[in-house]
């Protein structure tokens, strides 16, 4: 009888800890994000909180009550989460902004980076989801200059403030154009591009050196105006430093003399000196697989008779 009275007591204070009970009501509008696509969301939750979670079928009502079922704990932490969904939610806004679409691919960044970065900075979160709902460009084919940002109120206006700073940004830049000597050009860019670079976010400018071999000398800068003229003067000085020779080389020795480009290598990595071609395509380098056959050449064998 003692062991039987003793397992009826586990098993209500078993049922008596898991029976907690809890509701959150929520919008109607707001249950599909919280079930998320094929109810990944929903179960994401289940299993963070450990508490039966379920969501009436009815959706014809303005406002929707989500049970809550499991532990004291359990069921505590599950109605937190919500009830901070649902603040979130309750705080959403939806605001549009117009923006030239010459301005959309900055705006984005390569791979998004700089959409990341702006709604980021503005508080909301980096999840690649949340940010594809976050701001919302017109499609590339579309007409109209509309972005949509969606999010909690600070968020949005932040994000919206962000926006407007970038293309004003924008619209304010210049170009210019600075003529450099071809052989100037390299050392313009520096090795793997990391004087362009430097260059560029010293001087918060964008630097166009024109391609080898097309024989151009116009740098073009292009940034705010005072940002320009310091990036311009800080060219011209490199090539005041710079000084130069020319040496002709015959193109049939130019890998001889060259080493295969070992030398210069060399020259740049042990003297810090610089070697172009003048904007001219470096010559191929030769086929030496086979000698040309001027003739029979002696048979050189140790039996004299063979002579």
């Amino acid at each position: 009888a003692d062991e039987a009275r003793d397992e009826i007591f586990s098993l209500h204070k078993y049922l008596e800890e898991h029976s907690v009970t809890a509701t959150v009501p929520v919008q109607q509008k707001q249950v599909g994000s919280l079930i998320g696509q094929g109810g990944a969301a929903l179960d994401e939750l289940r299993q963070l909180t450990g508490a039966r979670i379920d969501v009436p079928a009815d959706r014809d009502a303005d406002m929707v009550e989500i049970s809550i079922k499991g532990t004291a704990s359990q069921v505590a932490k599950a109605r937190k989460v919500l009830e901070e969904k649902r603040t979130i939610f309750d705080d959403t806004i939806v605001q549009t902004i117009d923006v030239d679409k010459k301005h959309h691919k900055a705006l984005i960044g390569s791979g998004g980076s700089n959409l990341k970065d702006i709604v980021v900075g503005a508080g909301g979160s980096d999840d690649r989801r949340e940010l594809a709902r976050t701001i919302q460009f017109p499609k590339q084919e579309a007409d109209g200059n509309t972005i949509k940002v969606e999010g909690r109120t600070d968020v949005v206006q932040k994000i919206i403030k962000r926006i407007q700073d970038i293309v004003a940004e924008r619209e304010s830049q210049v170009s210019d154009v600075i003529e450099v000597p071809i052989e100037h050009h390299r050392s313009l860019i520096g090795r793997g591009g990391d004087t362009k670079r430097q260059m560029e976010g010293k001087f918060t400018v964008s630097i166009d050196v024109p391609r080898q071999g097309d024989g151009k000398t116009g740098v073009k800068v292009t940034g705010r105006p005072e940002n320009v003229a310091q990036a311009k003067e800080h060219i011209a000085g490199i090539i005041k430093q710079q000084q130069g020779e020319t040496i002709q080389i015959p193109r049939n020795v130019h890998h001889a003399v060259s080493n295969n480009g070992q030398i210069f290598r060399q020259l740049r990595n042990n003297h810090q000196v610089t070697v172009d071609h003048s904007g001219h395509a470096i010559p191929s380098k030769p086929d030496n697989s086979a000698r040309a056959n001027t003739g029979s050449l002696p048979l050189i064998t140790d039996d004299a008779d063979a002579a």
